[in-house]
């Protein structure tokens, strides 16, 4: 899709995604104050939008952040869906929710009102579809990540992921996974982890400072409906060398299983099962 033919909302209104909206002051942009949540749309919806509503009102409790009156779950709901008309997409959409602190300021801001921006993107497939190849990865070390108040959260200051992210490119890798302050596996660039063993799953708990994801708990309430033994546990280095197979989840992508750690091979049966499950509990959803 031509760039001129793309369009972005601000605070719901629709402007073409080359305008010059946003200014060099921008606190997203200066201090990463800012917020976002990544989501899918698919099924003519956007499956589980409530979940992601209330993780990003803790988000924004958690920083301060005072909402406007034209920012409520029903008209951002309704902002996103014109956009994705407005863009011609026919199927599928990635949707990233921006939300920033308006005014200046320097680390110290001078307002905790927002302001908020919507980008959509195609995709080119129609539902969860899990990937055909598996993913090689392994551990980023040069950085660790602290459990805090923010580590919950998709936080504008990435710094981390991206430098996981460098580190991936560097080492020909699809992903890095990523380690707390104890040296314990907690999750990937983008995504969340599991391990399978047995037929059982393990993730790490969100005391262990992951990402408190969105598809990671779809994922948790599959299995419990489905009588999936799931273990909320602190994943040390030799889980990765032990389990049966091994899978990331995001928003976005849903299931990604992994097929290589070091010298490490795994299945990707659980994965299989998963992302069946999930499209339909995405089609049930109804935004919930």
């Amino acid at each position: 899709m031509d760039t001129s033919e793309k369009y972005i909302c601000l605070n719901g209104e629709i402007h073409e995604s080359d305008a010059p909206i946003l200014y060099s002051s921008n606190r997203a942009f200066r201090y990463g104050d800012s917020v976002f949540e990544s989501m899918r749309f698919t099924q003519k919806q956007i499956p589980f939008f409530k979940k992601h509503w209330q993780r990003l009102q803790k988000a924004m409790a958690v920083l301060f952040m005072q909402p406007t009156a034209n920012f409520t779950e029903e008209l951002v709901l309704g902002y996103i869906l014109r956009l994705i008309e407005k863009n011609n997409i026919p199927a599928d959409a990635r949707v990233r929710l921006t939300v920033f602190r308006s005014g200046d300021g320097t680390y110290t801001p001078t307002t905790n009102t927002i302001e908020y921006l919507i980008e959509v993107d195609a995709l080119e497939d129609d539902c969860f579809v899990l990937n055909p190849k598996g993913l090689l990865v392994d551990i980023y070390n040069d950085l660790k990540k602290s459990k805090n108040i923010l580590s919950p959260y998709k936080i504008g200051s990435a710094a981390l992921y991206v430098m996981a992210g460098i580190n991936k490119i560097k080492n020909e890798l699809d992903d890095s996974i990523i380690i707390n302050d104890k040296g314990n596996i907690i999750e990937a660039t983008s995504s969340n982890i599991f391990a399978v063993k047995n037929g059982v799953l393990y993730t790490p708990p969100i005391e262990e400072g992951c990402i408190n994801g969105v598809m990671r708990n779809v994922i948790l309430e599959i299995a419990k409906e489905n009588r999936i033994a799931v273990y909320e546990i602190g994943l040390a280095f030799n889980v990765m060398l032990n389990a049966d197979e091994v899978f990331l989840t995001d928003a976005v992508n849903g299931i990604r299983w992994i097929s290589s750690y070091k010298a490490k091979r795994y299945f990707n049966t659980m994965s299989k099962t998963l992302v069946d499950k999930l499209n339909a509990a995405a089609i049930k959803a109804q935004g919930v």
